[in-house]
């Protein structure tokens, strides 16, 4: 009886679902809810996982039936694919990227006029993958990171179609290719998870096993409604309204829509994704389509008119919500937390307005109209927003929008952003996130004497410790001094820090307490990003097991002004004319100070030595963006990264007096 009740589930196919629709919407809301107010909607990220498996359910089902009636056409498929993407697509682009024109900085427009280019390739996935480095620009300030997701999806239905005309000359095996290929691409993603989760996450091969979930699930109704549909649409029908099957059907669709909702309302943004994690939206996705479009909730939740409406609308709302919010990020509204969730709430409201026009008067006139004829319109457009992208980064990002003294500030600011591997020695000295403490080179280690001991000194902690090199090399150049810099990014020099995405901390933390025991340097100076790490005040255990070591100086450096929004950004808005502000206020000030007194009073009762960048950058809130008044002073190239001068700058005025014998 339970096969018979499976095979009349297989069985609830129709055209049109409208409570597809309505999991669109479910999916798109979560996508915003979690962009917008993510301590709420803390896992709706997985809204794009559910949007993979609908849209391989849906083409699937059509390239599978039009392959079955023999009126499948490469060129009908991907007109009706241009006709769909394109116009909302086209859109969105030009208008991000004529807003970026008054609100981006040259470097921030150049990496716009990148995804811009990408988006329109549809190889935004791969252009995020390659520019995912720690000191990438901060996601929110992305407007088009969310089409990440869309190039995924269209470099599948490059592919797919061509392999389902080849697989269906041996339809007897074609679920089991679609099987094994999706296997295949699950394992690559699990086995990304435990080396490289950028490359999980961005990676088509690591996501198309979502879409396949859709895909195989078209295969399966594709043959519930075979050459004997009839007869088995008739024994069906007597048992239709019969209470077993009622119950598994909707037992099946309650299952789904609780494991889709489930993630969304309790899944954190700090856990490994997709990994295994991914099987929950994806299964509850695949089980509520499965039900049919006769189960309880697929009729009255899914499918009510409101979410139907939202569903419609989906694709354009996803395109548009991501981009305001950003541009509100970038803008940098200095309000309460409260005007920040209105202004957010208001933006929401605005995108779905934006999503209705553009459903409207864009994506459905061209809908109806003959079937080629916005095609060729369509793709010299897209083409034409391709080189508008190009141009963009060749121009520098139209750098002449800003006067001298603006352009001042943010070649400075551009020369230290792209410097870093050479200012912090990153991938050398600064280890990346997917090294390990067998990765430090040679050069990062000061050279030991006879009896084994540098008597130098040590640089321990991740990248707001590595901001401190230029400062310290370019005082001990005028010594005898060993200089060795061990940092990795993210992780601080807490022994006992631990975080899923950052695997080798634990063990390079380790080897650097070892190497200090053994080599014993007379100066290891301890700093991190102290304002990122809840765990900050276990920086007491390292102190101790330092002068346990008998190391003669422990310095610990607190942390350095941050901002909401990169400083030289803030420079340039504030400048008037030629002048350059000399200082300005941080909104993060009260939690820096807390932050500081917190680890002058470990410091202190440890033995070790505190010094405080924030007493000497700050007057109160106001802190030191330009010494002097100058773009030549610039201190930070980032919200808190200092550069080459604010290094040397912070190092001679505060510490240098502890590197000398």
């Amino acid at each position: 009886m339970f096969l018979k009740t499976v095979h009349m589930l297989q069985n609830s196919h129709s055209a049109y679902r409208p409570d597809i629709d309505g999991l669109r919407a479910i999916a798109v809301l979560a996508v915003i809810g979690y962009h917008a107010f993510p301590g709420i909607v803390t896992g709706g990220f997985v809204g794009v996982d559910v949007f993979f498996v609908i849209s391989g359910f849906l083409i699937s089902s059509f390239i599978l039936n039009g392959i079955r009636a023999g009126t499948f056409s490469f060129a009908d498929f991907y007109v009706r694919r241009i006709r769909r993407i394109f116009p909302a697509l086209i859109l969105v682009l030009c208008t991000t990227l004529a807003f970026g024109w008054a609100a981006l900085s040259p470097a921030e427009y150049v990496e716009l006029g990148k995804l811009t280019a990408a988006s329109a390739a549809f190889m935004s996935n791969f252009a995020l993958w390659g520019a995912s480095g720690y000191f990438d620009i901060a996601a929110e300030l992305k407007p088009l990171l969310h089409l990440w997701s869309l190039g995924i999806e269209e470099q599948f239905y490059i592919i797919w179609p061509v392999l389902l005309v080849l697989l269906w000359k041996r339809a007897a095996r074609l679920e089991t290719a679609m099987v094994i290929l999706l296997l295949l691409s699950f394992s690559m993603n699990i086995f990304l998870m435990s080396s490289d989760t950028v490359a999980a996450f961005f990676l088509p091969f690591s996501r198309f096993w979502e879409l396949l979930f859709g895909a195989v699930l078209a295969h399966r109704q594709l043959n519930a409604v075979g050459s004997d549909e009839v007869g088995r649409r008739t024994n069906a029908t007597a048992e239709r309204d019969s209470g077993k099957y009622c119950l598994a059907r909707n037992a099946i669709s309650g299952v789904g829509l609780f494991f889709i909702l489930g993630p969304i309302l309790l899944l954190k943004k700090d856990i490994p994704y997709p990994g295994w994690w991914a099987l929950l939206p994806t299964a509850g996705t695949l089980l509520h389509i499965w039900a049919g479009p006769d189960a309880w909730i697929n009729r009255k939740i899914s499918a009510h008119p409101v979410l139907v409406f939202v569903g419609l609308i989906s694709y354009p709302l996803y395109l548009w919500h991501w981009p305001t919010l950003s541009y509100i990020k970038i803008l940098d509204f200095d309000w309460s937390v409260t005007s920040i969730r209105v202004l957010k709430a208001g933006a929401v409201i605005a995108s779905g307005i934006a999503a209705w026009l553009t459903y409207q008067f864009v994506e459905k006139p061209i809908r109806r109209a003959k079937k080629r004829r916005y095609v060729l319109p369509l793709c010299i457009a897209m083409g034409l927003v391709f080189a508008l992208g190009l141009v963009v980064i060749l121009s520098k990002g139209f750098i002449n929008r800003f006067s001298e003294t603006e352009i001042q500030v943010v070649k400075i600011a551009n020369d230290a952003a792209t410097g870093y591997q050479e200012n912090y020695r990153n991938g050398i000295c600064l280890l990346r996130r997917t090294q390990s403490y067998r990765d430090f080179a040679p050069e990062c280690f000061a050279k030991a004497g006879p009896d084994g001991i540098t008597g130098g000194v040590l640089l321990w902690g991740d990248s707001e410790a590595a901001h401190f090199y230029p400062g310290i090399k370019s005082y001990l150049q005028r010594t005898d001094v060993g200089f060795s810099q061990l940092t990795n990014n993210d992780c601080p020099a807490i022994l006992n820090y631990t975080h899923e995405q950052y695997p080798f901390c634990p063990l390079s933390n380790k080897f650097i307490m070892d190497w200090a025991k053994q080599h014993k340097p007379r100066v290891v100076i301890l700093a991190a990003y102290w304002f990122r790490y809840p765990s900050y005040t276990e920086i007491e255990k390292t102190i101790q097991m330092l002068k346990a070591a008998g190391i003669e100086k422990v310095v610990v450096v607190g942390p350095v002004p941050e901002f909401r929004v990169d400083q030289p950004k803030l420079v340039v808005r504030a400048i008037s004319g030629t002048n350059v502000p000399e200082r300005l206020k941080t909104p993060f000030y009260e939690r820096l100070l807390t932050i500081d007194r917190t680890l002058q009073g470990i410091t202190e009762r440890n033995g070790a030595i505190f010094v405080s960048p924030l007493s000497l950058l700050c007057d109160g809130d106001q802190c030191l963006v330009a010494e002097g008044a100058r773009a030549e002073g610039l201190m930070a190239w980032d919200t808190s990264h200092l550069t080459p001068f604010g290094s040397r700058f912070v190092v001679d005025r505060l510490f240098a007096k502890y590197l000398e014998k």
